[in-house]
């Protein structure tokens, strides 16, 4: 567990941080607000490093041999998960609903 400190929240909502935990935002200055059951969490907002998934996923080929062949296959498998979409969509829609006796 971390340090905990309390903090007074002004009429506006507006909380300030020391000067200490402001140097851990970073550039960004921002905050992702984590809202769960009787807290409220900060977490400082940091730019994703999104080369750790470069090569990890998983298209269910082997190798690329064909590039106009993958398209097709992935056009295809996402037009089946948008149709699937689509429909559980739809049932929920046209399903009577339910009323309370």
């Amino acid at each position: 567990m971390g340090i905990v400190e309390v903090r007074k929240v002004d009429p506006q909502g507006r909380l300030v941080l020391p000067a200490e935990r402001r140097g851990e935002l970073g550039e960004s200055r921002r905050v992702i607000l984590v809202k769960g059951p009787g807290f409220i969490k900060l977490i400082p907002k940091r730019k994703a490093d999104l080369r750790r998934f470069y090569n990890s996923a998983d298209l269910g080929i082997d190798a690329i041999d064909e590039w106009s062949e993958f398209e097709k296959k992935i056009h295809r498998l996402r037009n089946e998960r948008t149709q699937t979409k689509r429909d559980l969509l739809l049932r929920q829609t046209l399903r009577p609903a339910r009323r309370n006796r």
